[in-house]
């Protein structure tokens, strides 16, 4: 992965950091898997606590406002709670594509 992207991660991981209650950062889609385009955003998926205080929705703009001067590239944020999460992952979701394909860029 280029320099300029792992840079752009990071910078929004710590934003994000700062913003919600975080328990796991997924990178996934394209620049997971490592074949990234001319059109290729960043995918995240933003596992919050799950006794975070938040609605969902209401995290993802409070993240997207967060990063939107911070950001160079476009970035597309899903946030769900981590009880929500750990459902979805074992049937043929969204989740369970991220716990097989994504990278983990927070968290364990």
């Amino acid at each position: 992965m280029e320099k300029r992207i792992q840079d752009e991660l990071e910078i929004i991981k710590g934003i994000i950091i700062k913003t919600v209650p975080v328990e796991k950062i997924y990178l996934f889609g394209s620049y997971a898997a490592g074949v990234p385009n001319a059109d290729s955003d960043l995918d995240l998926y933003v596992v919050m606590q799950e006794s975070a205080d938040i609605r969902e929705i209401d995290a993802t703009r409070l993240i997207y406002r967060a990063i939107r001067d911070k950001k160079t590239m476009p970035v597309d944020i899903v946030v769900g709670k981590e009880n929500i999460f750990n459902k979805r992952k074992i049937a043929p979701t969204i989740e369970r594509t991220i716990m097989e394909e994504g990278v983990v860029l927070y968290g364990q």
